[in-house]
């Protein structure tokens, strides 16, 4: 519906009164609700972008475009969406707010933000040996982990382990530092080549809240083979123990141990 406030430009945003078939062009008198649920009329673009720019959850989703460009990734969320209770969001619309809608305080604001700092703070994902265990470096405390999660992993680690791993995508998850490998380091380069996951899948970004293949395969829809743990060995994970190895995975980016 919003496209319609455009009807009176053509394909190169010049002015037109009339469309391709001659028909008349007639943009007045359009509207779209406002944050408090009443119906605002406009006519054309500008007063159209005039009435978005008091709407808050516009202007969230700038704040939210500028934050997944610049950590040039997707967000928890799905896609490039951010949760609405996403403290760090939070903070860059309070910002932006306060400014005026100043877009220079928003972007002030999505650069001082623990996501892009830690994902900007180190050396960029390339491998286990590139780092892995200092990306908290200059970015305050560590983030809570989950003392729970090993008890909620150990079901993986009866095919997930030394001996086994080859087999299983090469993931090693008996050995104790394992978490550590896991930062910035994508399946082993001897897992087999009938391995269904990309090889170019980091297990855990450098990113915070953490994301990463680890965390995607214990999702009903995995981006590549079954999802973890297998039905044949245990229930998948409940939306608690989910939230606790996120918290564990937030951690071990930043550097922890995971708990």
């Amino acid at each position: 519906m919003l496209g319609f406030a455009f009807e009176g430009l053509d394909g190169v945003g010049r002015r037109r009164t009339t469309d391709r078939r001659g028909h008349p062009v007639d943009v007045s008198g359009l509207k779209i609700r406002n944050d408090a649920g009443d119906e605002v009329t406009f006519n054309g673009p500008k007063e159209l972008a005039a009435v978005l720019t008091d709407i808050s959850v516009v202007q969230r989703c700038v704040g939210q475009k500028w934050l997944t460009f610049a950590l040039q990734q997707a967000l928890p969320g799905g896609g490039d969406a951010v949760p609405t209770n996403d403290g760090q969001l939070d903070g860059v619309q309070a910002a932006f707010k306060a400014s005026g809608l100043d877009i220079r305080a928003l972007i002030a604001a999505v650069v001082q933000t623990q996501a892009f700092l830690a994902s900007a703070g180190g050396n960029p994902d390339g491998g286990a040996d590139a780092g892995a265990g200092d990306a908290s470096t200059d970015i305050g405390p560590l983030p809570e982990g989950c003392a729970m999660a090993p008890t909620i992993l150990v079901a993986c680690t009866g095919c997930h382990n030394a001996q086994a791993a080859p087999a299983f995508g090469g993931l090693d998850m008996a050995t104790p530092g394992w978490e550590k490998k896991l930062v910035g380091a994508p399946p082993a380069a001897g897992a087999p080549g009938t391995n269904a996951c990309n090889k170019s899948l980091n297990y855990l970004n450098r990113t915070q809240p953490a994301t990463g293949l680890f965390l995607d395969k214990l999702k009903a829809t995995p981006p590549c083979g079954a999802q973890m743990p297998l039905a044949t060995v245990a229930a998948p994970l409940s939306a608690t123990e989910m939230a606790c190895v996120q918290k564990w995975a937030n951690n071990v980016v930043a550097g922890g141990t995971g708990q």
